[in-house]
């Protein structure tokens, strides 16, 4: 088993938080060349083409957060605050942050996150190679961007139509404007929504 950071922000952290999210992807780097397809061009034979991730890795979650202070009837001292859900949980390592004693307002990017501050863990169980626009409506569901089809929201039902659109709007700003209609090849990772947290040392436990 492998520790792998794996960054996420906003409502994807809310999502994996809530359950809703067990599905990533990640574009391929570089793209398959042609002499890398099949002749129908429906599959990459992934001769140059490893994954980031592995079956079986612990990934993780890194997000945008701050050293703070918590002070409350059950203790005082320092803590992490996660900029997701402002949520504010004590950690004795933070300490080595002297800004945790005057807490800024500016959240820290989430490649300057410890992994020992990662409140949440990630277990791989697939890995697929598929081309972005291949994605089905099931996955876009645990992509934990979409809703169940007939969700009710304040301006209709979802549909899937409305789940997809919702995927590219989400690609586009992640990637890039032109991102949805590039039609990447990417990697699809299936994890399990571990609970296992940090116990301070860097290492995870159960519970």
């Amino acid at each position: 088993m492998t520790e792998k950071p794996i960054i996420f922000r906003g409502d994807m952290v809310r999502a994996i938080l809530e359950g809703r999210k067990t599905q990533t992807r990640q574009v391929m780097k570089p793209q398959p060349s042609p002499d890398e397809l099949s002749k129908d061009g429906s599959m990459a034979l992934m001769l140059r083409q490893l994954p980031r991730y592995d079956i079986g890795d612990v990934l993780r979650v890194i997000e945008p957060w701050r050293p703070a202070w918590a002070s409350n009837q059950w203790v005082n001292g320092p803590a992490i605050r996660y900029e997701a859900d402002n949520a504010l949980i004590a950690h004795a390592r933070a300490i080595v942050f002297p800004e945790c004693q005057r807490e800024l307002e500016t959240w820290w990017e989430p490649d300057t996150m410890p992994l020992w501050a990662s409140r949440r863990s990630l277990c791989v169980t697939l890995i697929r190679a598929q081309r972005l626009q291949d994605i089905s409506d099931d996955d876009i569901i645990a992509e934990g961007i979409g809703h169940p089809h007939g969700t009710e929201l304040a301006y209709g039902h979802v549909t899937p139509a409305w789940n997809r659109r919702a995927m590219e709007c989400t690609w586009r700003h992640i990637y890039g404007p032109d991102a949805w209609e590039q039609n990447s090849w990417v990697w699809a990772y299936t994890f399990d929504l571990s609970r296992r947290k940090p116990n301070g040392r860097g290492r995870l436990d159960g519970g």
